[in-house]
């Protein structure tokens, strides 16, 4: 009888699975409850919203800076001017006009290139 008890679907056994769970919850509260704690001592004093501000002033204290020592803005380089150079003339080309072939048939739309 006793192996037909520890055999049984009807009596509730602890599975790996379940030992994981609970071992996963704990963890995830465990580490909760670190990060708040960790949080709560070790956050700084709130600030005082109702403090005076510090009014501060700009003063010109000394001689002036060298004024090739300061920053400035890089300026453009003005564009280089055109010179206008004189054309050169094309010599006339060398080779002859072929004549028109007497058996050419002319094609109807299409126009011929210009020469």
């Amino acid at each position: 009888m006793d192996s037909a008890v520890t055999h049984s679907l009807l009596v509730a056994r602890p599975t790996k699975l379940s030992r994981f769970v609970v071992f996963s919850v704990g963890g995830h509260l465990a580490v909760l409850v670190a990060a708040v704690l960790y949080a709560r001592f070790t956050s700084t004093p709130k600030m005082d919203l109702d403090q005076k501000p510090i009014n501060a002033s700009l003063v010109r204290l000394g001689k002036p800076r060298d004024p090739k020592l300061l920053p400035r803005k890089e300026q453009a380089q003005p564009p280089p001017k055109e010179v206008a150079a004189k054309p050169v003339p094309t010599p006339p080309s060398q080779e002859p006009v072929p004549a028109p072939s007497p058996n050419a048939v002319a094609v109807p739309g299409a126009k011929p290139a210009p020469a």
